[in-house]
């Protein structure tokens, strides 16, 4: 299971329910896309107007489990139109709901602030295993591959000196605190450190559409994936459960949500004025996994009666076809042939090398008679 949502940047990630608790927004200045932006090859004609928002104003009900957090807002006033008054003159039609009357747009400045907020948990019934965000340790997927611990309060792997640890504890990079951190709310994590984690820019112009993902919106697929088992540890002497975050960019051109604020005045079924809100934006959608191991003596002794089985019918294979005249020719068939009666007669059971030093030296004198013939 798992829980999103959607914080404003506070100062030293002060609760926004406190009186003296302030937002840590960057200024209009130092965002690019803005038209106020001071930097360098700043071009204001191809800026769009920038408003800074709340996390209860930009982020979006996806009726889901997942989030959503605008990025480009579409604001459209409209009234219902008169051409839906259905009557005996007009044969008691409707051709038209409503009509635009004015539109605005803007960005959601500094929305790469935002922080996301995750809280999720596993339970595995086999098991009986039961871990939450807040205890297991989990790491970030970037997409070249780097992987970096989100720091938190759970327990860390230690070397000690009375168990067998064949393999040391593992010193993975850690995040900055101010890109992610754990705490009993959740993982925390700027949104900026996922788009990076997946490789994107949301102001990269696409050649499909040629405009960027901050205009027409994004979804971001984050898997979240549980294990307790590490790879070449043979003894698996550490067996905390972790989980890893690993993003991924869905194939679709945009993302976007509408919202209706109706007045609550009608005009026969329709209401006589509202405002339509379209929030393009990056939607978060979330799938937890994972596989959690334990030891068990039958599942090890089968998986050895299978690989011994394996090795036995390849051996059969093998000794086949190297009597086939059609594989190895009719000489080096009819060489091992006699090698292998030999060794049957002396009840030989090969005895180190000898079988194949046999076999080697006598397909040698076969070939010799062969290429002198």
């Amino acid at each position: 299971m798992h829980h999103p949502r959607i914080a404003v940047p506070t100062v030293n990630q002060c609760d926004m329910m406190d009186d003296d608790c302030e937002t840590s927004f960057r200024t209009l200045t130092e965002l690019s896309y803005c038209p106020e932006f001071h930097g360098q090859c700043a071009d204001n004609n191809s800026r769009t107007e920038c408003r800074y928002m709340d996390h209860l104003a930009a982020g979006v009900n996806t009726g889901d489990d997942n989030a959503m957090v605008a990025t480009h807002i579409h604001m459209i006033w409209q009234k219902a139109s008169e051409k839906c008054q259905p009557s005996a003159r007009n044969g008691y039609s409707c051709n038209k709901t409503f009509r635009t009357d004015k539109t605005d747009h803007f960005y959601v400045a500094d929305v790469e602030n935002f922080w996301l907020i995750l809280n999720h948990a596993i339970a595995e019934k086999e098991t009986g295993i039961k871990m939450s965000v807040e205890k297991a340790a989990g790491t970030l997927v970037f997409n070249n591959g780097t992987e970096k611990l989100v720091p938190g309060p759970e327990e860390s792997c230690s070397q000690k000196w009375w168990q067998f640890r064949p393999i040391p504890c593992p010193t993975p990079q850690l995040l900055d605190e101010k890109e992610g951190f754990t705490d009993t709310d959740g993982d925390h994590m700027k949104v900026n450190t996922l788009l990076a984690a997946a490789g994107l820019n949301l102001d990269e112009v696409r050649n499909r559409t040629n405009r960027t993902f901050r205009n027409d919106g994004v979804a971001l697929r984050i898997d979240i994936e549980y294990y307790n088992t590490r790879p070449f540890n043979i003894f698996q002497s550490d067996q905390r459960v972790g989980y890893k975050y690993m993003i991924g960019v869905d194939r679709m051109t945009n993302y976007q949500i509408d919202e209706i604020r109706p007045s609550t005045h009608l005009k026969g079924g329709l209401s006589r004025e509202r405002l339509q809100v379209r929030k393009k934006g990056i939607y978060f959608r979330f799938e937890v996994n994972g596989k959690l191991g334990f030891f068990s003596l039958n599942t090890l002794v089968l998986q050895f009666a299978g690989s011994m089985a394996l090795l036995v019918l390849c051996d059969k294979i093998v000794r086949w076809l190297a009597s086939q005249a059609f594989f190895v020719g009719e000489l080096r068939a009819a060489a091992f042939e006699k090698e292998m009666y030999q060794i049957v007669g002396e009840n030989s059971d090969f005895r180190g090398m000898g079988l194949f030093g046999r076999m080697e030296r006598q397909v040698s004198e076969v070939d010799n008679r062969f290429l002198h013939a």
